[in-house]
């Protein structure tokens, strides 16, 4: 799922869904990119639309090789992977990621300059899926997968 849009302004800002204060990362378009450490809800912050600022038009770039599911966290699949077994989501009825949200989550290495990690298989169910970047899930798919494989051993 997309994240959220809100506009800026001189205030610090605090997260929208429980009202902590909040870190971000500036990208290249100018934009914030938050993340809230105790709901862990991401939203972007983009400047206000004024009439004396006209139309200001930014253009998004998306990566081919990845695509967006319905999931509020953990969004983000391969094109190796047509099905999110959490929503039900199907690769071809979904819009393809926005590149600087693959750059963040899973680092520079899968901007579009660079060719995309290898999948591995669940222990599961069998199907391809992209590992978390940062260590956690990496023998399942979904965490339904590992429910179930952990109640049959």
């Amino acid at each position: 799922m997309p994240l959220d849009i809100y506009e800026m302004n001189d205030q610090p800002q605090c997260c929208p869904k429980c009202g902590t204060r909040t870190g971000f990362e500036t990208l290249s378009s100018g934009s914030q990119l938050h993340n809230c450490p105790n709901c862990r809800y991401r939203f972007y912050l983009d400047e206000p639309v004024t009439a004396e600022k006209g139309l200001k038009m930014r253009s998004v770039t998306t990566n081919p090789m990845y695509w967006d599911c319905e999931c509020e966290i953990g969004y983000i699949h391969s094109k190796d992977v047509n099905f999110c077994r959490e929503c039900g989501a199907w690769s071809e009825d979904q819009p393809d990621s926005r590149a600087d949200e693959i750059k963040y989550i899973y680092g520079p290495q899968n901007d579009l300059k660079c060719e995309k990690r290898e999948p591995i298989l669940c222990e599961w169910c069998g199907d391809k899926f992209m590992p978390d970047p940062e260590g956690g899930q990496t023998r399942f798919c979904s965490d339904s997968c590992e429910q179930a494989y952990r109640k049959r051993n």
